[in-house]
């Protein structure tokens, strides 16, 4: 998988959780501000229950007593059944935001490994190509550039098991790390391998390199 198809995957579920987060923020903004239009609607009609009804001094001590109406309560209740649903949308909408998270935090450790990696295979490819077997094969550049050029179009294979015995074991610490992180088992030391594919005027750092992986997870990158 390429960087920039794991970046696409990236960007992606970042977007996906933006959108859940703006979605919330715009819900609560609409929620505040309808509550409050409510409520000056409710202090509106009050005033006008202030104005003089008639009634004589000894029914205002009566009328001044504070009584709770049903209507009072079923407005409560209501309130509150409201209030519960916005913080049950609240919390569902951080959960998934939360899990949206998790997802990246596993898709990036994973590319991460996959990177590390096909850099790791690359340098050792590239250090064994041009130091070792670029001199093998021709006295000179001529011998050299006829050789190569049979080889632009397959490419000259170079494994795990060729590198781990190149210069007296020199890469036997960086080929220790090649294991599969999730699955614990090694990479196949056959099939993961650097393919170097040699181009004009075939000097020893004129050339493509391609890395594949074999490890679990299916990576191949090209430069």
């Amino acid at each position: 998988m390429s960087e920039k198809k794991k970046f696409g995957k990236f960007l992606a579920l970042a977007t996906a959780a933006g959108a859940v987060a703006a979605g919330v923020s715009y819900f609560l903004k609409y929620r505040s501000f309808h509550k409050e239009l409510d409520q000056d609607f409710h202090d509106f009609e009050h005033e006008d229950d202030d104005d003089f009804d008639g009634s004589l001094p000894h029914e205002s001590e009566a009328a001044s007593r504070t009584y709770v109406t049903l209507g009072e309560k079923k407005e409560e209740t209501k309130t509150t059944n409201k209030n519960n649903s916005v913080i049950c949308i609240v919390i569902g909408a951080v959960l998934v935001v939360a899990l949206i998270v998790a997802a990246c935090f596993m898709f990036i450790k994973k590319g991460g490994q996959e990177a590390s990696l096909s850099k790791s295979l690359e340098s050792m490819g590239k250090d064994f190509y041009e130091n070792f077997y670029y001199t093998q094969v021709g006295s000179t550049d001529e011998e050299r550039a006829d050789f190569l050029s049979k080889y632009e179009s397959i490419g000259i294979k170079i494994n795990l098991d060729n590198l781990s015995r190149y210069d007296e074991n020199k890469n036997a610490d960086e080929i220790s790390k090649f294991v599969n992180q999730k699955t614990k088992k090694a990479c196949d030391k056959t099939n993961t391998k650097v393919v170097i594919y040699p181009q004009k005027p075939y000097n020893k750092t004129s050339y493509k390199i391609e890395t594949q992986l074999d490890c679990g997870f299916d990576a191949t990158n090209t430069k």
